[in-house]
């Protein structure tokens, strides 16, 4: 295939997938999932014999692939999820409450740290202004995470007082290529502090389980994109990178400082995803707790149909 003969078929690809698409949606909507497992294997084949066709007509070429920390985790956790989500863009079945509630505080601190009014009434006053009734199912579930937000915002009201941060920049967004293997990442930071002479990245959590700092690609990746002056507006030393769970106010903190040996080991990660998912690499990753938060485990997934 010649260049323009790909550049020719590259949209009849698009427009394929793209009726594909809407008669997938329609038989999930519908609750057809034999039919929308049979729309998702012609959608694999189109993918398929186009990947096949380009690939053998430009040996040793690769178009730019665009990832993040997120869509590399969804990956690592299971490449065919990567593939329905990122891919065949197949939506999910319905939007996480838990998801939902993590946006409206992170939008809160975000009004919250550009204000000049840093009281506690405002803290709140803020959540008010972002809260969405239609994000929770019914008001009971909607009242339990009111409260849950407003016992976080006053934990965490507490703790900025005893620690005041010095704010200079808030969801920055970043981008930047790793040339040796094709592969732009991006994202946004949720909050950069000066420490010193160094920068600090800090992202805030409203999980119940806590991690490592240190085991973060997300943050080696925010460390990676201050190196490189890639953030949006900013520009310094990276220093600390530190994830602040909001649901542990007695010890909030996780922090580390990545050094070159720490980001090459990130870095391998994924270097080790762009090679699976140009290689069109999407096995499934059956596992217990992976499966059971999946949305699309009852009506596109092999693995879980077989167990």
């Amino acid at each position: 295939m010649t260049i323009t003969e790909e550049a020719l078929q590259q949209p009849k690809l698009t427009e394929q997938k793209q009726r594909l698409l809407v008669d997938l949606s329609r038989e999930i909507a519908a609750h057809q999932y034999d039919n929308a497992s049979q729309i998702l294997v012609e959608m694999q084949s189109l993918e398929e014999e186009y990947s096949s066709a380009t690939a053998s007509s430009q040996p040793g070429s690769a178009n730019l692939l665009k990832l993040s920390a997120s869509s590399i985790g969804d990956y690592e956790t299971c490449p065919y999820k990567y593939r329905l989500k990122h891919i065949d863009k197949v939506p999910e079945r319905k939007t996480r409450v838990t998801m939902e509630f993590g946006i409206i505080i992170h939008n809160v601190l975000d009004e919250f740290h550009g204000s000049e009014d840093q009281s506690l009434d405002n803290l709140l006053q803020l959540l008010e202004k972002h809260w969405r009734t239609d994000a929770f199912e019914y008001l009971l579930r909607e009242e339990e995470f009111k409260l849950q937000a407003q016992e976080l915002l006053k934990a965490y009201h507490q703790y900025i007082q005893a620690h005041p941060p010095q704010v200079v920049a808030r969801e920055r967004k970043f981008s930047f290529t790793i040339a040796e293997i094709q592969v732009m990442i991006s994202g946004k930071i949720d909050r950069i502090d000066q420490e010193g002479d160094r920068l600090a990245v800090v992202d805030y959590k409203t999980s119940k389980n806590k991690e490592k700092a240190k085991g973060s690609l997300q943050l080696a990746l925010y460390t990676e994109a201050l190196k490189r002056d890639a953030v949006e507006g900013v520009s310094g030393k990276p220093g600390s990178t530190i994830l602040h769970f909001l649901r542990h106010p007695d010890d909030p903190l996780e922090s580390h400082v990545f050094d070159t040996a720490d980001l090459d080991k990130q870095m391998e990660k994924v270097t080790a995803v762009s090679a699976g998912i140009r290689k069109y690499e999407f096995p499934t990753k059956p596992g217990d707790f992976i499966c059971r938060n999946c949305d699309y485990r009852e009506f596109l997934c092999p693995a879980w149909e077989e167990n």
